[in-house]
């Protein structure tokens, strides 16, 4: 069953639908694939641009050429046979996919578990400021995934680690010394279970802080886990507004039920 698009969804496509739309007239940049990292955050504009334009396994191979060995795929929105579409591709280049629940919903969550061909869904800090559903109800859902858990510093405690196969803490901004900082007096040294995660967009001054950060993360027991996401919407934010982005959000909300119809389709035949 398709999953259905409501009114609310439809607004967060407006990032997706921009970006898509104008992706062809615009530099191929922002789909760069990860540079030394983990994994790589494939949010919703890249997802469409790379359908639209044939070029996605492509761009999963390159990303493991690079050493990528996790897709993080957005779930929010997209409709599972997409979605489920690209984990079967993801799997053909040796990349494990997880689906990251960004904005939870009991729906959305529920919708997640189920995907086929994903290894884990993430949650992160979003879920844990105001959870939808407990840990042990999601877990059950899981039925055997995995169930990572992305926090913010300040949320890190036992009661939110407890159930979770993956723990990152988010550092993401910090400079290779605060990094370090940061995580010794939260009290992470030595802890496997905890890595401190650690973004990365490609640029050469990422890629000296996050050269630095394993290093001297490594020295003191941890363990760092990296991953490339250039966010797309501060580009198109200014366009948001002009009157094509609504006609556009029908287009995409379209193209996107037809190839979820054909997948679906196409899987039943």
């Amino acid at each position: 069953m398709l999953a259905q698009i409501t009114i609310r969804d439809r607004f967060q496509y407006l990032g997706c639908i921009v970006g898509t739309v104008l992706a062809a007239v615009l530099s191929t940049e922002l789909a760069t694939p990860a540079i030394a990292a983990d994994g790589w955050w494939l949010d919703d504009i890249n997802t469409s641009y790379f359908l639209l334009t044939g070029r996605l396994d492509r761009e999963l191979a390159e990303m493991r050429q690079l050493g990528a060995t996790t897709l993080l795929l957005h779930s929010d929105v997209l409709p599972r046979p997409i979605l489920e579409w690209v984990a079967y591709r993801a799997r053909k280049h040796h990349l494990k996919t997880v689906a990251w629940i960004q904005w939870p919903s009991k729906q959305r969550l529920s919708s997640a578990a189920g995907l086929k061909g994903i290894a884990a869904v993430q949650v992160d800090d979003h879920f844990f400021q105001h959870p939808p559903i407990s840990i042990p109800f999601l877990r059950h859902q899981l039925k055997g995934k995995q169930l990572w858990c992305s926090l913010q510093p300040a949320q890190l405690n036992w009661q939110n680690s407890q159930g979770c196969d993956h723990i990152d803490i988010q550092l993401y901004r910090l400079e290779c010394d605060q990094a370090v900082k940061q995580a010794l007096r939260l009290g992470l040294a030595n802890q496997s279970a905890t890595a401190v995660a650690i973004y990365h967009d490609g640029s050469k001054a990422d890629t000296n802080t996050l050269n630095c950060s394993r290093e001297k993360l490594k020295a003191f027991g941890l363990s760092t886990f990296a991953f490339k996401w250039k966010n797309p919407e501060a580009y198109f934010r200014p366009l948001w507004q002009h009157p094509f982005s609504a006609k556009a959000i029908n287009w995409i909300t379209n193209w996107q039920q037809h190839f979820a119809a054909g997948l679906h389709a196409k899987r039943l035949s």
